[in-house]
């Protein structure tokens, strides 16, 4: 086996290698043409040589050379994988190069395990110093490769499978037969389609599976797929694996078939809308399974229905099979419905009625029959044998707010009953009233006519019918109702309907309009606009409006300019909306929000909008994806420290706007700062429309000359920010500024000192400071000394030119420091002095000020005096005391005072105030030279002030303080001085009111207290108590005791006040005004410096009622009211409390007002108002009022007139008109009162009126009118209404005017009246059509007779409307392998409105029912609204049996034709009322596939006399006789036997006859005739060919190595000697 082998190939190196040594013979290498690697199998045995390569100066070796052959292991073993070898070899002296190899065998060894390549390196070594191995290169080393040949058998664990289709997945699993191996292993899985496909029945897969390394196999799950098809029986498909060139799969073993068990199961049952009754006067019953259970067929299914005869009689009551088959097809789904007809025979026999039992069965496991619905009986119903029944009228009044019940009556028309029978009054669902919501339906509701009754005596039985008000807003309602029985009766047409007309009373209901708060352009595409109903149920229509109107929006622009009328339907309550969809338009402008408002309108009086209902505003926010992209015009800017201001400017890059967007400027400083260098003016600049792309926008920017001293240039950055983050985009973001420095700037400097004293010894700190300006850089000045008076080194160390450096960042008032030694002399004498002075060479410094210090060095301070107070503490009176003296002792000194000592007295922590409560002359204290301890006080004196302010006691701390060398003794350093207040001081206040009004709105009552006497010298406190009188506190205000405190220098002048605010309750109640008293006291502790004045100690304050929020809303209840006159004694009219709350009595007016609804009924003549005020009364108890009401008289004055109107008005009295209102639209009652006088009656002529469509072009529907009083005096009218029926306006007829009208002073008793209505040919067949006419007064002294308010007008069908209906083809060529073929009818002439039915009828010409097709009669249903333009086809699926035979072309016919129930609606058209179906055979499924039976035969001259031969069909089916040729044929095995001779042929020809009595066909067989000629010869050989007529060879084939037939003749004539060899043993 080849491996890897990496050669090198370069042989002429043995030509240049170099030598270094001179002792180097000769060079050794391995013998495999300078290769690297060898490859070799495992088990098997290989030989390597080494090679002298080399030998220097001489052809020959001179000496023996031994080298040796070891190995280093790799991932191969020694020992495991190849046998352990280290060899030594020889190349014997003279041993020439190339030409004497030295060799070695190795064997590797099988270990029989399937693997990977392992590897180990074999190596060539000496110990000869005068030999050299090659290196790597040239072949000192060599990688040897160890193949693995091991093979791994894999196979399937097992050849076949059984799994339901419910199963979800099934494994398949592969095992190694030799393993396990030591790695892993891969094989390919595949599955292969059979009878079951994917994905249908599984999931197909082709995939590499790996059985992990030391396992014995896996795995893999193939999912099966539960199709729900049901499909009787198995299907298979195959699991295949494939090896590789190490994995061996055997054939027999690589595949597995997973066969599928279908579990799927069809249910049928009867249609559950199958009739369970039929009358005996029906021709035919259709009888329906169906399809229970949610599968789909996949295999035609039969299900057999069985008919039995209980009461009922096959053949005299009905005609039936015993047993008829059903079946469903291909591809049927649930609820699927097939049908079979039952013939009804009418036996004009009156009898009970009689049942038949039906029931499904079959006889398949893959077919259940439903145990619920899979038996039914059908009931055949009696004739009526000329009994009759019908209700008493055809309408019934019923009133909805009533509560009574209507009487539902039934009449015996015609017939004698000798038994009992019932009648059922059932209500439909036709009419325009909803069961349970307008009414008790009646279902089937009994009604007994017991034996005797008879039509002649017209007996009559009833029922209640129950009508439900259902509050809701509705016409008069209808219900249809239907009389039927269960016994042998007929109905009459005319009267086995009826009608209940429901009257209804006036309802409302409230609707309003709600959309969203907002949308965002470009986000919401559309607002949703909805009008709900808020209350009430509709019973009717009715129509709002809803418009949209422009605010700040502009319509077309920013949204869609439309408005949408809805219409809510009957049954609808609340909640129920209706909505549209208003389209909100984006635009790229950053705008502001617009509005638009969606106001709601009505005309319907039903409909009320109610207020804060009918309209809404919507808001338009801006696209958040409209942008606005700024940027700084300028990213790098210069100017100068000088420039007073400079623009910095913005600029709209891109966007379009229509709002004011501003965007932000914000400075980051570097070197540059704010507010030192440079100040922004404006932060935010805004941009508006008028800015156009590229335009800017600019905003000054100021310079500051800081006149400070810098470095030449600073600079900062200018950053603009979004504010509107949404809408803005910064694409230049900064600006860098940069500020050329001023040449003017200059730091002023001086001596921070100009004087500096220092006790000797001590150092001098002088310092120079910036008087002016600031620094940032560095800056120098130079301080120098000069003598005055002391010596410089003597008295202090001096100084020349010392450099002062201030750093940067030094201001104004910095410093910089030098230290100056002084020296201690221990003499005490005079202060001396010397100069320090300050010099500069920096231009940008300027000397100002003083520039040098004169420094005085003191005496040391250890020579001192001790000064110390007289006294610790003085009291003093203001007023009493005008003066004290406050004294200072000489406590002790170190040394002889040989000048003045001096102190001073400092006032600390004092709340006696200089010049107001004292005077101090001076404040020094002194003692002369020479003083010593006992030296007399040292005094001052203090003057004390009468200030006259009203305040407490004063105190005055004196502190002693004094300079070196004098000090004081700090235990004795304070003397505190006492000043009491003068007794005569005292301050007077009192209330600024004596009495206050404010209003109950004002929420807050100021109440203030002034002084009146007196100045305040320290704070006082006062306070004020509330006490109730009328006010109620908590209820009308927050009371309680309040402190006001009087501050320091207040007095009766200027401000003189304090003040509380009382919080007054606002209660929102109609009530009196109300006071409390409010007192002034002082408090204990300021009472003797504090007096209330008695004038103002009181305060009375009052609570107006007068608050527009206490306002009072009123309205009348109700608005309007109804009477009729005789009927109603009184009306109650109220007035009603809508707003606001009482907090006492309230009395209102009444007053009647002229109507302007009508006629003003006359006081006293028409009615009496009982009262013409009403009190609203308070109850404080639970604080409420009353509603009040009186009653309004209606007087009965008998005489006939028109309705009359009172309407009276509410007012106000004029005290009270400021805090009571009364609703707007609710200030009157009006009371319509209706006459009871009037006797006008109406109604229809005639109930019933019948006209023909096509022939009747309209007709006249006419009424009568009559009254006893023979006279009215106003116009009167009424209208037609179409209540009920199935014709349709406009389609089927036409009413120009539905309104009567009856003019004054009429004489009724020649009055008619008449209303056309156009009858309409629609050209449509229909059934006949009913419109049917509701006569309604719209004047109250107008009344319907009930019996005659309806009028019904029949509207028969013309003849002449017909559909001509044929077959889609005349013929139609199919082949057998089509499961079904769709076979059509179509409409060629006319339109329908009704429902029609055609029946198509299967014949069998050739084709055989059941055996090729599956026939029968089919019927089509063609619907309401098909005609010959559209949609005109009605088809069938016929289904076709692929009986897999070989046989003929098959023929059928199909027939259509009419049902006698519609034979007038419906015409077959002669042309095409057949359709030949011809069905082909098919020829790649259907194939024969013969072949003779037998290959050979053997036959015996003279003892076999003949050999039949037969032919065999192998695959297929026939159905018709097949004959096949017999050829005899040259033998290419030996001698050909010649026919008539050696054998007779008895037929060249074999026929296959089909048997149809058991559909199989015969296998034909011949006879070879064996002939003894009785010459010895040769075996003979016949050798017959079969073969297919020319017509035949399309169909029928002879199978592979089946074609032919040999028979061996055997000769019996042959010489009997035998020729052979013979045996024989021998034995020692």
């Amino acid at each position: 086996m080849a491996g890897s082998r990496i050669c090198c190939r370069l042989l002429m190196l043995v030509c240049i290698i170099p030598f270094t040594h001179s002792q180097q013979v000769a060079v050794v290498a391995f013998n495999t043409q300078w290769c690297t690697t060898l490859g070799v199998n495992e088990g098997s045995l290989f030989t390597i040589c080494a090679n002298i390569v080399f030998i220097n100066g001489s052809q020959s070796l001179p000496f023996d050379v031994i080298v040796r052959f070891s190995e280093t292991n790799g991932t191969a073993k020694s020992g495991i994988d190849f046998v352990d070898l280290s060899v030594d070899k020889t190349f014997p002296a003279g041993s020439i190069a190339f030409q004497n190899p030295a060799c070695i065998s190795i064997q590797t060894i099988n270990d029989l395990i399937v693997g990977a390549t392992k590897t180990f390196t074999l190596k060539l070594n000496t110990n000869n110093a005068q030999v050299t191995i090659a290196d790597r290169a040239i072949g000192n080393s060599l990688i040897v490769s160890i193949y693995n040949i091991d093979v791994t058998t894999v196979v399937m664990n097992t050849s076949t499978i059984f799994v339901n289709e419910n199963i979800a997945v099934v494994p398949i699993c592969i095992v190694i037969t030799n393993g396990p191996v030591s790695t892993a292993i891969s094989v390919t899985l595949q599955t292969i389609a059979g009878t079951a496909t994917a994905p249908n029945d599984y999931t197909a897969i082709s995939v590499t599976v790996t059985i992990p390394a030391n396992s014995i196999g896996t795995c893999t799950a193939i999912t099966i797929v539960d199709d729900l098809f049901v499909e009787g029986g198995t299907s298979n498909f195959t699991a295949k694996i494939t090896g590789s060139i190490y994995v061996a799969v055997p054939a027999n073993r690589s595949t597995t078939v997973i066969t599928i068990k279908d579990i799927d199961v069809v249910t049928f049952g009867f249609w559950a809308n199958n009739p369970l009754t039929v009358l005996e006067s029906s021709t035919t019953v259709q009888i329906c399974a169906q399809m229970m259970n949610n599968v789909v067929l996949g295999i035609p299914v039969t299900v057999e229905l069985r008919v039995t005869g209980v009461t009922a009689k096959n053949g005299s009551d009905f005609i039936s099979q015993s047993a008829i088959n059903i079946t469903f097809w291909t591809g049927v789904l649930m609820g699927n419905i097939n049908c079979t007809p039952i013939v009804i025979l009418q036996d004009n026999i009156l009898e009970n009625n009689e049942d038949i039992s039906l029931s499904l069965n079959s006889y398949f496991s893959y077919v259940n029959v439903s145990k619920t619905s899979g038996n039914t009986i059908l009931t055949i119903i009696e004739d009526t044998d000329g009994v009759t029944l019908g209700f008493t009228s055809r309408t019934f009044i019923a009133n909805e707010g009533t509560g009574a019940p209507c009487q539902i009556c039934i009449q015996l028309l015609a017939g004698t009953l000798e038994k009992s029978i019932h009648a059922y009054v059932t209500t439909g669902e036709l009419g325009t009233a909803k069961s349970y919501i307008d009414y008790i339906p009646l279902s089937s509701a009994d009604i007994v006519f017991q034996s005797g009754a008879s039509g002649q005596l017209n007996s009559t039985s009833c029922i209640n019918f129950t009508v439900i008000d259902d509050h809701a807003v509705e016409s008069n309602e209808t219900v249809p109702l239907s009389v039927s029985s269960t016994s042998p009766v007929s109905t009459l047409q005319a009267s086995s309907t009826a009608t209940v007309i429901i009257y209804d009373q006036t309802d409302y209901v409230q609707i309003g309009v709600i959309s969203p708060d907002f949308v965002t352009e470009g986000v919401n595409l559309t607002a949703t606009i909805c009008a709900v109903i808020l209350d009430g149920t509709l019973g009717r229509s009715v129509v709002v409006r809803v418009n949209l109107i422009n605010i700040t929006a502009d319509p077309g622009i920013d949204y869609e300019t439309t408005s949408a009328s809805f219409v809510f339907t009957n049954g609808q309550t609340t909640g129920d909306r209706q909505c549209f969809m208003v389209a909100i338009y984006h635009s790229v402008i950053v705008e502001d929000p617009e509005f638009f408002s969606v106001n709601l309108t009505t005309l319907d009086p039903d409909v009320i909008i109610p207020q804060g209902h009918g309209s809404t505003t919507i808001a338009i926010y801006d696209d958040p994806d409209d942008k606005i992209t700024f940027g700084m015009r300028s990213s790098l800017l210069y100017f100068k420290e000088t420039d007073v201001s400079m623009p910095i400017c913005v600029v709209l890059l891109s966007g379009l706007l229509d709002k004011n967007l501003p965007v932000g400027i914000v400075s980051t400083d570097v070197t540059a700062f704010a507010y030192r260098d440079y100040k922004l003016v404006n932060t935010t600049i805004v941009f508006n429309s008028s800015v156009a792309q590229g335009q800017s926008l600019c905003t000054d920017i100021y310079f500051i000359d800081d006149n400070i001293v810098e470095y030449s240039d600073e600079y900062f950055i200018l950053t603009l920010i979004p504010i509107d983050t949404i809408h803005t985009i910064i694409q230049i973001p900064q600006a860098i500024v940069h500020i050329e420095e001023d040449t003017d700037d200059v730091v002023s400097i001086g001596a921070l000192y100009t004087k500096y004293n220092v006790y000797e010894s001590l150092p001098a700190t002088l310092c120079a400071v910036i008087l002016n300006g600031a620094v940032e850089r560095p800056v120098s000045v130079f301080a120098t000394t000069t003598s005055i008076t002391a010596i410089e080194n003597v008295d202090y160390q001096g100084v020349r030119s010392y450099e002062l450096v201030f750093p940067p960042g030094s201001t104004e008032n910095s410093t910089v420091c030098l230290n100056i030694s002084t020296f201690n002399d221990t003499v005490i004498q005079a202060d001396r002095t010397f100069y320090i002075g300050l010099q500069k060479f920096d231009p940008s410094v300027l000397l100002t000020g003083s520039v040098s210090t004169l420094v005085t060095v003191k005496q040391n301070p250890i020579d001192s005096v001790v000064l110390r107070m007289q006294d610790a503490t003085i009291h003093v009176t203001e007023g009493i005391n005008t003066s004290v003296a406050v004294c200072v002792l000489f406590e002790a000194a170190s040394g002889t005072l040989k000048r003045i000592a001096l102190g001073t007295l400092v006032p600390i922590n004092s709340t006696a105030k200089d010049i107001q409560d004292y005077v101090i002359p001076t404040y020094t204290v002194s003692f002369p030279a020479l003083s010593v301890v006992g030296s007399p006080p040292s005094c001052i004196s203090i003057n004390i002030i009468d200030d006259n302010l009203v305040g407490n006691t004063d105190v005055l701390q004196l502190l002693l303080l004094s300079t070196e060398p004098v000090h004081v003794d700090l235990n004795f350093a304070v003397t505190t001085i006492t000043i009491y207040e003068d007794p005569n001081d005292y301050v007077e206040v009192g209330m600024e009111y004596a009495l206050l009004n404010v209003t109950e709105e004002n929420l807050i009552a100021m109440v203030c207290v002034l002084i009146t006497a007196g100045v305040l010298e320290d704070s006082v406190t006062v306070t004020l108590q509330t006490y109730p009188i009328t006010a109620i506190d908590g209820k009308d205000y927050i009371g309680g005791e309040f402190k006001l405190t009087f501050s320091p220098g207040q007095s009766m002048s200027g401000n003189n006040s304090q003040c509380i605010d009382l919080i007054i309750i606002n209660d929102h109640l109609l009530e009196h005004n109300e006071t409390l008293l409010i007192i002034l006291n002082s408090t204990k502790e300021d009472a003797n410096i504090v007096k209330v004045s008695s004038a103002g100690a009181e305060l009375l304050l009052t609570i107006l009622e007068i608050s527009p929020s206490d306002t009072i809303q009123i309205g009348m209840i109700p608005l309007y009211l109804q009477v009729v006159e005789g009927q109603q004694p009184f009306v109650t009219i109220c007035a009603g409390l809508y707003d606001g709350e009482l907090g006492r009595n309230l009395t209102v007016m009444l007053t009647v007002i002229n109507s302007s609804l009508g006629h003003t009924a006359l006081f006293g003549l028409n009615y009496l108002l009982q009262s013409q005020t009403l009190t609203f009364a308070y109850n404080e108890l639970n604080n409420i009022s009353n509603t009040p009401c009186t009653n309004v008289t209606i007087i009965d004055n008998n005489i006939p007139e028109n309705e009359l109107y009172i309407t009276i008005g509410l007012s106000v009295a004029s005290e009270d008109r400021n805090m009571v209102d009364i609703v707007p639209g609710m200030n009157q009652t009006t009371i319509a009162i209706l006459d009871d006088d009037h006797d006008i009656v109406i109604g229809f002529d005639e109930p019933m009126l019948q006209v023909t469509e096509g022939i009747n072009m309209s007709i006249f529907v006419c009424g009568f009118v009559r009254s006893q009083t023979g006279i009215w005096k106003m116009n009167l009218s009424a209208s037609i209404i179409p209540t009920d029926g199935t014709a349709k306006d406009i389609v089927d007829y036409i009413i120009p005017s539905d309104a009567i009208t009856f003019s004054s002073w009429t004489n009724p008793e020649s009055t008619r009246w008449c209303v056309n209505i156009l009858i309409i040919d629609d050209n449509i067949v229909e059934d006949s059509e009913q419109l049917t006419l509701e006569l309604v007064s719209t004047n109250p002294l107008v009344t319907v007779q009930e019996n005659v308010s309806l009028a019904t007008v029949i509207i028969a069908e013309e003849t002449a409307d017909y559909v001509v209906i044929e077959m889609q083809y005349s013929s139609l060529s199919v082949i057998e392998s089509n499961s079904t073929i769709t076979v059509c009818a179509v409409i060629t002439s006319g339109i329908l409105g009704k429902n029609v039915t055609v029946v198509m009828v299967t014949h069998s010409i050739t084709a055989i029912d059941r055996k090729d097709y599956i026939g029968g009669n089919f019927t089509l249903v063609f619907t309401s609204g098909q005609s010959a333009i559209g949609n005109n086809l009605q088809c069938i699926d016929l289904v076709l049996i692929d009986d897999h035979e070989f046989e003929n072309e098959e023929r059928l016919f199909i027939a259509l034709n009419s049902t006698p129930e519609f034979a007038s609606a419906v015409r077959i058209s002669p042309a095409k009322k057949e359709l030949l179906v011809l069905i082909n055979e098919i020829p790649t499924t259907d194939i024969i596939q013969i072949g003779m039976m037998e290959s050979f035969y053997r036959a015996v001259e003279g003892e076999t006399p003949f050999v039949t031969i037969c032919a065999v069909l192998y695959q297929g089916a026939l159905a018709r006789d097949l004959t096949v040729m017999l050829t005899v044929l040259n033998s290419t095995v030996g001698d050909t036997a010649i026919t008539g001779r050696d054998y007779i042929l008895q037929s060249q020809t074999l026929t296959f006859v089909y048997d149809e009595s058991n559909n199989i066909s015969s296998t034909p067989c011949v006879n070879v005739t064996i002939l003894d000629d009785h010459f010895p010869e040769n075996d003979l050989y016949v050798t017959l060919g079969l073969s297919v007529a020319s017509n035949d060879s399309s169909d029928v084939f002879v199978g592979p190595g089946k074609n032919q037939t040999t028979i061996k003749i055997l000769d019996d004539d042959h010489d009997t000697t035998e020729i052979g060899l013979h045996t024989c043993s021998c034995s020692a």
